[in-house]
This record gives structure tokens, sequence and C-alpha cells, in this order.
């Protein structure tokens, strides 16, 4: 296919008025678009785009102003704000819990294997399951961070002996949420007991929230993004509050339900903003457009109306 050609920032807002978009003050655009990349910008502004069930997309901005996609990236990034923060509570709480309860039987359980089920310490290196890769792969990352502050505490050439309490602080969202996946049931759990759900929810929530961490830090589009990995909830033991995201009218895959699950994650932390107060006054600044809606992200209409926000 062959590359479109470059286009300097003058010519961008040309294109974008060609298509149809208001343009009140192009010095004023020419100035957002030297600070924010014409692409980007691309993606948040198709959302307002009509849809045409024979032809798809079109590029027809008509009724769509260049402040009005400014207005939707602002609320994105407003967004993505603050579910940093709240996403960084809930690693907190992670790593606490997870030290917390693998260290009571064995403070280097993550090293000799105490907790974790024996069909994973029975794979063997090269199966990119084992525990054997998980501990190698620590171990490298501990060393490392051989010239963090964590060294005037534990010998960081010797990991093998860095208590689990030390070494869930030096591990990755990604490492420990492994980690966890690794535990048998009674540790399982046991962790899982802190938040009220069953370990086969939890191991679903880390890995579904460490998706939707690692987009908020790499400043990716969030409020209409299609996630992997969905959020799981049992049918025999979910949360009363987290029963509707079993219906119908929610799409796993939108951030909605991951919003939902940390409000319930969020009953249990001590310090820290209150995340159902921030989320309501976070939608009353959703841009007022036509084309877009809090339903693109996943909200039921009802949502206010769930037991879980109130």
């Amino acid at each position: 296919m062959k590359a479109k050609p470059h286009l300097n920032f003058v010519d961008q807002v040309l294109l974008l008025k060609n298509r149809g978009m208001q343009v009140d003050d192009e010095e004023s655009a020419i100035a957002f678009l030297r600070q924010f990349n014409y692409y980007r910008f691309a993606e948040y502004s198709f959302a307002f785009l009509p849809k045409h069930p024979d032809l798809g997309d079109s590029f027809d901005f008509a009724g769509t102003s260049f402040s009005d996609v400014i207005a939707l990236i602002e609320f994105d990034f407003a967004l993505r704000t603050f579910l940093f923060e709240e996403l960084s509570r809930f690693e907190i709480k992670l790593r606490t819990t997870l030290a917390y309860a693998g260290g009571y039987d064995d403070p280097i359980f993550h090293i000799t294997g105490t907790g974790i089920r024996r069909e994973i310490l029975s794979l063997k290196a090269g199966d990119g399951r084992s525990h054997v890769e998980w501990v190698g792969r620590y171990k490298s990352k501990v060393q490392a961070l051989s010239p963090e502050d964590m060294a005037r505490n534990f010998d960081m050439e010797n990991a093998a002996e860095i208590p689990i309490w030390g070494a869930v602080e030096l591990m990755d969202l990604g490492q420990l949420s492994r980690l966890y996946r690794m535990t048998d049931q009674g540790l399982a759990t046991r962790i899982a007991e802190v938040f009220d759900c069953t370990p086969s929810d939890l191991k679903s929530w880390i890995v579904s929230l460490n998706v939707l961490r690692n987009h908020v830090a790499h400043q990716s589009r969030i409020w209409n993004r299609r996630f992997t990995f969905p959020p799981k909830t049992s049918a025999s033991k979910i949360p009363p509050s987290l029963f509707h995201l079993r219906g119908s009218n929610v799409d796993i895959n939108l951030l909605y339900p991951r919003l939902a699950v940390l409000a319930w994650l969020g009953r249990w932390y001590l310090f820290g903003s209150d995340f159902k107060t921030g989320i309501e006054e976070l939608m009353r600044t959703f841009p007022s457009h036509e084309a877009i809606s809090p339903e693109t992200m996943g909200f039921p209409s009802d949502w206010r109306d769930e037991t879980l926000w109130k």
C-alpha cells in the first residue's frame, strides 16, 4: 500500500476543513496540532463520523467542530489521570496482600514453590508457564534494579534470599499477576477473600486491570477502546453489586466493566479519593454531542441506579 504524503500543520487543518469540520480559529488549531499528533487527533475525531450501513465510516465531519474533538480529548486525559491513581491503589493493595498471605507460610514462597500449584511446579523450563522460568525472570529483574534504594535493605546479588515482602516491591504488575495465577487453591483463596471475591474472579480482574493500566500508562485512548481479557464474574459467587455485569446490555470488552470492578475493589482502600464519586464527577463532564455518548464506553443507560454506585 502506498504511503500517504506528509502534511505540514497548515495542510492538516485544511484537510479537516475540507472534510467538513468546523475550525473557528485556524491559528489555535495549528498550535494544538504542533503539540498533539494529527494521527492521535484523528483517532478521537473518528468517533464523530456518521455510520453508513453499506459504506462504513464516511469522512464527513459536518456538525462537528475542532473544539468538539478537543473536548473529548480533554475528557479522556482526565479519565486516564484519574484511573492511574486508582489502579495504583489497587496495585499497592495487591502487593501488600500477596506479601502478607504468602509470607505467612514461607517468607520466600515465590522462590521455593510453597503455595504454588503442583502442575505449575512440574513444568520444565521452555514451557513458558513454568515456575522455574518465572523465578529466572524475577531474578534478572532484581539484578537489573541493583542501583535502586531497595539495595540498601537486601543483597541484590542474591535475589533468592529477598523475602516476599521486599520482593513484591521489585516486581512489575505483570509479574505479580503471574505469581498469583500460579498459587494453589489455599493461598489463592486467602488472598481473594481480602477482596471479597473468588480466586477465579480475582485472577481475571488482575489480568484485565493490568491491561487497562498499560494503556493508561502509555497514554493510549481509553474512553471507547475495546480491551482484551475482560473481567470475569463467577455465576455462583458473584458479589450482588456486580451482578448487572452479567446482563446482556453490558459489553464486557468496553471500559465500564473495568470501572465497576475498580469500584468494588475500592471499598477496601483506607486512603485516597472516593472512586465512585470521582467517576460520577467525571461523567458529568462527558462532552455533549449527538454522535457520542457514555454508552460507547459500555455504560448502561441506568448505571447510576445500580447498587454498586450508591
